[in-house]
């Protein structure tokens, strides 16, 4: 009885402690301010037929876009939306991936294409409701961890409908490597542009961290063997 007394005032004590933290942790994240920039359409409650849910479609749109209704764009589909454009709805709250800052800078420089860019997957949705360009090349596909993987799993899949693919700190290890094994499959080498990338301190430990970066090289050099060349950063992207 004195254990069990005890154990439930410990549990209640670990209960307090986790809904104060998690208080703490919706505070902070509802004082988070929005950081939008430029022009970035909201599509809310979009329902997924294969999934069976509802989510988001954010769709940052190049300036003077609606001025000339004949052009179109480029498009580039992202995963984790909510940490492309917005501090607010970040999973580490205020630190979103400046995409649309980014891509603002980029174009106004004429260093890259004015494009569209898309948070959340909704291909067919994006393409009947904005002007894109829907051949392979004009289309990309990113992510980052697991949605890394997706990213270069469904380029390599359907490389009729993704041209490029940015997979970004790449979760390799996910179910025993079986990327790894996907790609030593392909009978042939898809048309596809890849951008991969690795960080030097991925993971809780430096082990962790070194198998990481170990993982992703696997995953380069299987890339190169199909007939990949590399790029010339660090020798951890791959181009076509």
């Amino acid at each position: 009885m004195k254990f069990g007394r005890r154990f439930s005032r410990s549990a209640r004590l670990l209960f307090a402690v986790v809904s104060s933290f998690l208080l703490l942790c919706i505070t902070v994240i509802g004082q988070q301010p929005h950081t939008l920039t430029g022009d970035i359409r909201v599509h809310k409650s979009f329902h997924s037929g294969i999934l069976n849910n509802d989510r988001d479609v954010l769709v940052y749109l190049p300036a003077n876009y609606d001025s000339n209704e004949k052009k179109r764009y480029p498009v580039l589909y992202l995963h984790d939306g909510q940490n492309l454009f917005d501090g607010a709805t970040s999973f580490i709250p205020g630190q979103e991936w400046r995409v649309d800052e980014t891509a603002q800078r980029l174009i106004a420089a004429g260093k890259i294409e004015s494009l569209i860019i898309v948070g959340v997957y909704k291909k067919p949705f994006i393409d009947s409701h904005y002007r894109t360009k829907r051949d392979a090349k004009s289309t990309g596909l990113g992510g980052s961890s697991l949605g890394g993987l997706v990213s270069l799993y469904l380029s390599l899949k359907y490389s009729n409908v993704f041209g490029r693919a940015a997979v970004v700190s790449p979760s390799v290890w996910f179910a025993n490597k079986q990327i790894v094994r996907y790609v030593e499959a392909l009978p042939k080498k898809p048309s596809v542009r890849i951008w991969l990338d690795i960080g030097t301190k991925e993971g809780q430990t430096s082990e962790e961290a070194q198998q990481s970066l170990r993982d992703a090289r696997l995953l380069r050099d299987t890339l190169i063997k199909k007939g990949w060349r590399s790029g010339n950063v660090n020798h951890n992207a791959v181009v076509r």
